[in-house]
C-alpha cells in the first residue's frame, strides 16, 4: 500500500474546484461516451448542470471537481429531498 505525505494531501485538495461553465461540453461527453444513458437520462443530466450553473447552491445540486494525474473526476450530490421515484 503506498503512502501518501501530507504534501501529496495538499496538492490533491489545491485541484478541488467547483462546476464551470467550460464543463458542461466534457460532462456530455462522459455521459454520452459512456453508453449507459438513455437520450431523456442525457436530457436530465445537462438539465442539472444547467440549473446548477445558473443559479448555484440555490439549484440544490453541486457538482465538485478534482484533477487527478492530469484526468479530473466529478462528484455531484444534492441537497434536495429525495422524489421517491418520481
Amino acid at each position: 500500500m503506498q503512502k501518501h505525505s501530507k504534501k501529496d494531501q495538499t496538492d490533491r485538495e489545491k485541484n478541488i474546484r467547483e462546476l464551470e461553465r467550460r464543463d458542461r461540453s466534457r460532462i456530455e461527453e462522459m455521459i454520452v461516451s459512456s453508453g449507459k444513458f438513455n437520450e431523456v437520462e442525457i436530457k436530465t443530466a445537462l438539465e442539472l448542470v444547467d440549473e446548477a450553473l445558473e443559479e448555484g447552491e440555490a439549484s440544490g445540486y453541486i457538482f465538485v471537481f478534482q484533477d487527478v494525474r492530469g484526468r479530473w473526476m466529478s462528484l455531484l450530490w444534492s441537497n434536495a429531498p429525495y422524489a421517491g421515484g418520481v
